[in-house]
């Protein structure tokens, strides 16, 4: 869906994510099943890789996601064409700003 929108790296590990992020990502939708680990993993080791990026969580389970409240995310955005393509938008006016 946001293929028609700009650049999308897809990623589908951990490892795979920190392997596409450099200078020109300006944000990162991870999906809240990515990886072997906990979601708040792999969201620190993406902040410990120091991206400047925004980050947002897709979460496919209907509000199922369960983030603390001090979790290295910008913004949870349900499994929704509109509202994906709306949060990512969002979040790269605000990585450019």
């Amino acid at each position: 869906a946001l293929r028609d929108d700009g650049t999308v790296r897809p990623a589908y590990s951990p490892v795979a994510l920190r392997e596409t992020l450099d200078d020109e990502v300006d944000a990162v939708l991870v999906e809240s099943g990515l990886g072997d680990g906990s979601l708040e993993t792999v969201l620190d080791d993406l902040r410990a890789h120091e991206a400047d990026c925004q980050v947002a969580v897709l979460d496919s389970g209907a509000g199922r996601c369960q983030l603390g409240a001090d979790a290295p995310v910008d913004a949870v955005v349900a499994w929704d064409e509109d509202a994906v393509r709306e949060t990512v938008s969002e979040l790269v006016a605000r990585a450019r700003y």
